[in-house]
């Protein structure tokens, strides 16, 4: 099959394939153009509050395009801004399944467990995604949050630290971490961050 590729290459004109690359390249150019017409859509759908609308039109695409990882993110951060954690969740799932690194969709699963109530998946994602993006505030905040609900105080303040260290002006940051050393008993090492966070 090798050989006959070459023949056929060394025995073709230049210029059929050059036409036949050109097609190639305008169907391709095509393609990306109606993808771009079907977003748009989509997104304006979604943008106009139309939601079953746009969730037809992100599912369509889909159907087309399942390879484009960005794409079920998008889609997932529409489904849970709506409320559809378990649908929005299936998305952000399968792109972490595909890009195992991939921060945006890993941050996805993590918050859609943690608006499941699924706490201790939520804590374990959140660092996972401080492992893969140490500098990701919103993954800081949200696991201090949770180790703070989990009766973790030590771990959230350790996190809350880490968080201010990093954003000195995280302003929620700042309040959750004053309000963790308050209640630990240590009013006057609580003082510095609360009036931070007020400025």
């Amino acid at each position: 099959a090798a050989v006959c590729l070459v023949l056929w290459w060394c025995l073709c004109p230049v210029e059929v394939v050059a036409q036949e690359t050109q097609e190639v390249v305008d169907t391709s150019q095509d393609e990306t153009a109606r993808l771009r017409v079907k977003l748009e859509r989509a997104r304006e759908a979604a943008d106009s509050g139309q939601v079953e609308l746009a969730g037809r039109l992100y599912v369509g695409i889909l159907k087309e395009h399942r390879e484009l990882i960005w794409l079920h993110v998008e889609f997932g951060e529409f489904l849970m801004s709506h409320g559809r954690i378990n649908q929005a969740r299936r998305h952000m799932e399968f792109a972490v399944k595909t890009q195992p690194l991939n921060v945006s969709a890993l941050m996805g699963v993590a918050r859609c467990r943690d608006a499941s109530g699924d706490m201790s998946g939520a804590i374990r994602l959140y660092k996972r995604v401080l492992t893969t993006d140490p500098d990701s505030a919103r993954a800081r905040f949200h696991l201090g949050r949770l180790q703070y609900e989990s009766g973790m105080l030590v771990e959230a303040e350790e996190t809350y630290r880490d968080l201010v260290a990093r954003n000195p002006k995280h302003w929620m940051g700042l309040n959750n971490l004053g309000m963790i050393l308050t209640e630990r008993g240590e009013p006057a090492a609580a003082h510095g961050p609360l009036k931070n966070a007020l400025r």
